[in-house]
């Protein structure tokens, strides 16, 4: 009989996982950041490839138990309302009132066309789904992740040299298209699972767009609106102390998943707008230091939640030929998507962005919308309402849809956000590597003409140069 005390927990090896790689990360962060510009989502994902269930086996949240759809779901929402909350609160104050026409275009017609054209190439390159399954798909990777889109925003050689409007504009657009995916993603579900169609409609107009996203804003604002009421009087008043600002933007959105999540509305909504109202005249962001909260917010739940996605990916799956999902598919869909889903439309709009000045803008905004967190959450959401628990066995039963969608949905939706972290995560190196074949060409250039200068001061010809 073995010493009690030393029996292996597998929670607690996750626990030694997940502490022993921040630690690490935490100690040579400067080099990771500066010098390799590797980020926290690339990081996270190779370790929990290592310890996860393909490589080391240490790790596995699926075996913990039989809610690890559900598990995931949450671990999802809280990290999103958290960042959608910074980003929130990242932004200069009233920005909505001064650049409302930028956000407006690059959410609806954006997010519209990359639902539907994402649709089309799920539809076209997977044939075990119908339409409706491929807008389902599309729904799940309509968003841009605000985690990944920190690399962009956050601290780094990329983020000096972006102007400060790019910037915003990035910041506002990742964390509100976040809440703003739900009706792109619950159209799908409403017709997949609400019997006869305009039923269907009807709920999706009235509870998803009206009650879910419109309440959930409004809610979300008269929340924040009077948590920055009661600030500003506890400031006057001198109730608060110093550190415990800089709990807030930890506890409000919290606050604000679990009474979303009760009522039934959008919570990413409700926290990303209740941060708007709370920082509206930077009450907030000017009694803390620029880089506190948000990085430390960040960085944390970055390099949790990515070293827990790299445990979940199913790598057995992106070669499932008998579910008709051979890897080339995958790996077709998944460049299609990151080079069509927005660069198309961001160029189309570009005139009607005021915040957009240049084509090279419009190439980098369209490029940089990263897939990541949301796309996880949705992906396994959709798991969970299109199971036969929740579903009425008649609509369930008349249709292999739902058993497909089920298998399949994860493995697709996986194989994206990895190689969107592949191809977001790494950009960097490519534009600091382009950034520096620049500088070289232009130093030898003007080098060039400053000898070509000297020569004729001289009054030596150019064409005997070689021989000077």
């Amino acid at each position: 009989m073995g010493w009690r005390q030393l029996d292996i927990d597998k929670v607690h090896l996750a626990l030694i996982v997940a502490g022993g790689f921040i630690t690490f990360f935490c100690y040579f962060s400067e080099v990771f950041r500066k010098k390799l510009l590797v980020g926290e989502a690339v990081l996270g994902s190779i370790t929990g490839l290592i310890f996860g269930p393909h490589a080391a086996k240490l790790v596995d949240p699926f075996s913990w138990g039989d809610h690890g759809d559900y598990l995931t779901v949450e671990i999802c929402r809280i990290v999103l309302d958290v960042r959608v909350f910074a980003s929130a609160i990242e932004l200069p104050g009233a920005y909505f009132q001064h650049n409302f026409r930028s956000i407006i275009v690059m959410l609806l017609p954006v997010m519209a066309y990359g639902w539907l054209v994402t649709a089309g190439f799920a539809y076209a390159l997977f044939p075990q789904i119908n339409f409706l399954g491929s807008l389902l798909i599309a729904g799940c990777i309509t968003s841009t992740d605000p985690v990944l889109s920190a690399l962009i925003v956050g601290e780094g050689p990329l983020a000096k040299k972006t102007p400060e409007r790019i910037r915003s504009l990035l910041i506002a657009e990742s964390g509100c298209n976040d809440g703003m995916a739900v009706p792109f993603f619950y159209f799908a579900i409403k017709l997949l699972t609400v019997k006869p169609s305009r039923n269907a409609g009807r709920d999706w107009v009235l509870l998803v767009v009206l009650y879910e996203c419109a309440f959930g804003i409004f809610f979300g604002c008269v929340i924040g609106y009077l948590l920055s009421f009661i600030l500003k009087h506890a400031q006057k008043y001198r109730l608060i102390d110093a550190i415990s600002y800089y709990s807030l933007p930890l506890a409000i959105p919290l606050l604000c998943s679990g009474i979303g999540t009760i009522i039934g509305v959008d919570d990413l909504l409700m926290s990303f707008f209740a941060g708007i109202l709370f920082n509206w005249n930077d009450l907030f962001s000017k009694n803390i230091s620029a880089c506190s909260v948000p990085a430390f917010i960040d960085q944390t739940f970055s390099l949790l939640f990515f070293t827990y996605y790299g445990t979940i990916i199913p790598w057995n799956n992106f070669n499932w030929s008998v579910e008709g999902l051979p890897v080339w598919r995958l790996i077709v869909f998944s460049i299609l998507t990151l080079v069509c889903r927005r660069l198309p439309v961001v160029f189309s709009v570009k005139p009607l962005v005021p915040d957009i000045k240049t084509w090279k803008e419009a190439l980098f905004v369209g490029h940089f919308g990263p897939i990541g967190v949301c796309a996880v959450y949705m992906a396994f959401l959709a798991k969970l309402l299109l199971s036969p628990d929740e579903i009425e066995k008649s609509i369930y039963e008349s249709t292999t849809v739902f058993s497909t969608l089920n298998e399949i949905i994860w493995p697709i939706i996986s194989f994206v956000i990895l190689s969107s972290i592949i191809v977001h995560g790494f950009s960097i190196h490519v534009l600091v590597i382009w950034g520096k074949l620049k500088s070289l060409y232009l130093n030898r250039k003007v080098t060039k003409s400053d000898s070509d200068l000297e020569l004729q001061v001289i009054g030596v010809d150019k064409s005997q140069e070689d021989y000077v």
